[in-house]
């Protein structure tokens, strides 16, 4: 066999500012800016083959608010990557008996923005209501596959909207506990796929 040896090593500072400013005892409003990181690495099954960090930077602006029994959260949100890493699957060469399907980490940038918002109401004091919705645009900022494709501003795959509902009643046993009974249905638009 052949013995391919390399080494590496990754490091970064990933800072994070927070700001809350509450707006009365149940109004808040917090901002926050912050940086994330993934190390890079190798692909095994590719000799040479190496990945840069993924670096992300994430901004996020919103309200939260309690009424009593009612209570929601709403922001807005914006996303840029460097290098995000996602893992996908090379298919073999069907002129090549010997080749093997294989896992490789591809990178690109991309970037994302979009608003959410959830709540919940607790109707009684055994049941309650809850929800939430989204809304995201991701698209690719600067992103060659390995096949040559140009995909910059091409969505990545993340639908646009989800939402979801759920209730949950809670049945009082007495001194024997409590009893919780929960429903919950999501939904996910279509994927936008390139």
């Amino acid at each position: 066999g052949i013995l391919n040896a390399n080494k590496n090593s990754w490091s970064d500072l990933s800072p994070r500012l927070v700001l809350d400013y509450h707006l009365s005892d149940n109004t808040r409003v917090p901002t926050s800016l912050a940086k994330g990181y993934k190390a890079g690495g190798y692909n095994a099954l590719q000799i040479g083959s190496n990945f840069d960090n993924e670096n992300v930077w994430n901004f996020e602006a919103g309200i939260k608010q309690s009424l009593g029994d009612f209570a929601y959260n709403a922001s807005l949100f914006r996303y840029n990557y460097d290098n995000r890493q996602a893992v996908r699957l090379i298919d073999p060469d069907p002129n090549n008996p010997s080749d093997i399907p294989r896992y490789v980490v591809d990178s690109g940038d991309l970037e994302a923005w979009g608003v959410e918002a959830d709540a919940q109401w607790q109707v009684s004091k055994a049941f309650s209501l809850s929800g939430a919705v989204a809304w995201m645009d991701s698209t690719y900022k600067n992103y060659v596959t390995p096949e040559g494709e140009n995909l910059d501003g091409q969505p990545t795959g993340e639908p646009r909207f989800s939402a979801s509902v759920g209730a949950a009643y809670v049945a009082d046993m007495g001194d024997s506990g409590k009893l919780r009974f929960s429903a919950r249905h999501a939904y996910r638009a279509a994927r936008r796929c390139n």
